[in-house]
């Protein structure tokens, strides 16, 4: 980020399962009783990660719940496999993707997309449109049920789309603010990789 640019950080809240909730997608075998059984998780999860005192272990045990079952859906040995499913919700991911990418260009074409990922987009944006490019996330989101985050990062340095540091806005060399992603990674949750 300098003077006149921000790295903005837009993340959908648990894509995957949210699109199984907007879209009404279920695994064949389990019919439409899955999503009573399964939607549920995502708005404990948000609520629980939107509390000041959220408890971190209850977010991820709620992320690994919401994001097992959906990978289940593409395993050969699992109850949960329904490969349609799987196709359907990836498929309307990339969809909601590319819309929302021309969401974005449509009220700021100086936008320069840095990173766009399965669930997130990081992108250089003029300070000036800030406002306007993530007001545009947001609609976009509600219109489908969905809900956005949005981080302003100082710098991005950049491996490739799975592996970066992003120094947060507010990081201060008494308080440092980091996310570390993929290779960079020091302190992997046990479940990764």
């Amino acid at each position: 980020s300098d003077e006149d640019n921000i790295i903005l950080s837009l993340d959908v809240e648990s894509l995957y399962p949210r699109i199984a909730q907007s879209c009404k997608l279920y695994p064949e075998h389990l019919g439409p009783v899955f999503n009573d059984l399964y939607c549920p998780f995502i708005d404990l999860r948000i609520n629980e990660k939107h509390k000041p005192d959220g408890d971190p272990s209850l977010i991820r045990a709620f992320k690994l719940i919401l994001n097992c079952i959906f990978g289940k859906s593409n395993e050969h040995k699992s109850f949960l496999l329904d490969q349609l499913y799987f196709l359907r919700t990836t498929f309307a991911g990339q969809i909601f993707t590319c819309m929302w990418i021309e969401r974005i260009i449509n009220v700021c074409n100086d936008v320069k997309f840095l990173l766009v990922n399965t669930d997130g987009i990081e992108l250089i944006c003029p300070k000036n449109k800030e406002k306007e490019v993530i007001q545009a996330s947001i609609d976009l989101a509600r219109e489908v049920g969905f809900t956005i985050e949005q981080h302003i990062y100082k710098q991005l340095i950049i491996k490739d789309v799975s592996n970066y540091i992003a120094e947060y806005f507010d990081s201060t060399e008494e308080k440092e603010h980091v996310k570390l992603k993929g290779c960079f990674e020091i302190h992997k949750e046990i479940q990764k990789d």
